[in-house]
């Protein structure tokens, strides 16, 4: 794994590599997880025990988010199914024909005329778009209403005009919260980690390749001293503008976390949800999209975790298979 070559990155120790080997065996059932547990230990500079590995994690997910999870990847269900204005929903295209956001039937004129005629940026998400990818800016020097008619199903989102906080990591692409909630047994939804999203310099978007994140504290807003890049790069300033982000509190972030557990609630059939969201330039949150497929946890679970403790995965996926590993629980 590239982290292995990162020389800002902890060495980890003999007896690091020991806690890890234990705790794969004993608690998650198996040797094969300790490859990102020492990815883990190396990024944080100490072994926790109760951390999930991502191979764990994507195996204990489908038991826990059920046959629900693809309807979270329906970006033209989304504004239905949590009944929410908090969603920049426009327009929509299904089968060929224009709808508004109260599915009303839009003729193509209509649709011009709010795309091009109203202001604002628009973006267009494709049907089961992830991780930024799908997601275009609609520009009408390269593009028409017309063109877009035969791509397929999708959604266009109105641009979020982010709130000022962000300017100085961001100036040109949105800033992005990525909020993980989950549902402990016979619990409310809860939040278990946040951290913030941003784009560098030349992307109208943050994407996992052309992006950073810095892990946030949920309970207070405050950003962390290190960000991170996809290939586990340590930085205590964005790359391209120069500004730190320790100690800098996120605006509004409690308003987020609530709507976004009040949200989850609605959908409950999901026990761990991750949530996608900007705050514009009046402190008002707006939900970009939201996760139930495969909510990724490679940064946050190193960063922020343990995160999962509530959740018990372990004894989750223990059950599952009739009682794999010890009855040694993730503390």
């Amino acid at each position: 794994m590239v982290i292995e070559n990162n020389k800002e990155c902890h060495p980890t120790t003999r007896k690091e590599r020991e806690d890890v080997r234990a705790y794969a065996k004993d608690v998650l059932g198996s040797l094969r997880y300790t490859p990102w547990l020492y990815v883990f230990t190396a990024y944080r500079g100490e072994f926790k025990e109760g951390w999930i590995p991502p191979d764990f994690y994507r195996e204990t997910l489908p038991l826990i988010n059920t046959g629900y999870r693809q309807v979270a990847n329906a970006k033209t269900l989304s504004s239905r199914v949590l009944s929410t204005s908090a969603i920049p929903d426009e327009v929509y295209l299904l089968g060929g024909r224009w709808f508004d956001k109260t599915l009303q039937e839009l003729g193509r004129a209509d649709v011009e005329d709010k795309l091009l005629n109203s202001g604002g940026k628009y973006f267009v998400k494709m049907e089961e778009s992830s991780g930024g990818k799908n997601v275009f800016l609609f520009d009408p020097m390269k593009m028409t209403v017309a063109g877009l008619e035969g791509v397929g199903n999708f959604v266009v989102q109105r641009g979020v005009d982010q709130h000022q906080f962000f300017d100085q990591f961001s100036p040109g692409s949105l800033g992005t919260i990525r909020i993980l909630t989950g549902i402990p047994r016979a619990s409310k939804p809860r939040c278990l980690e946040v951290h913030l999203r941003v784009g560098r310099e030349g992307h109208q978007i943050y994407t996992a390749a052309g992006g950073i994140m810095i892990p946030v504290d949920k309970d207070t807003g405050v950003l962390g001293e290190y960000a991170s890049d996809r290939y586990w790069k340590f930085c205590t300033r964005h790359p391209d503008t120069g500004a730190s982000f320790f100690g800098k509190k996120i605006p509004n972030l409690e308003n987020a976390v609530s709507l976004c557990e009040e949200l989850h609630n609605k959908v409950s059939q999901f026990a761990i949800i991750g949530w996608d969201v900007a705050i514009d330039r009046d402190g008002e949150t707006k939900v970009l999209e939201w996760n139930a497929r495969d909510p990724g946890i490679k940064f946050c679970e190193p960063a922020l975790g343990p995160c999962f403790r509530e959740m018990d995965l372990p004894g989750i996926l223990k059950s599952a298979r009739g009682g794999v590993g010890s009855q040694r629980k993730a503390s």
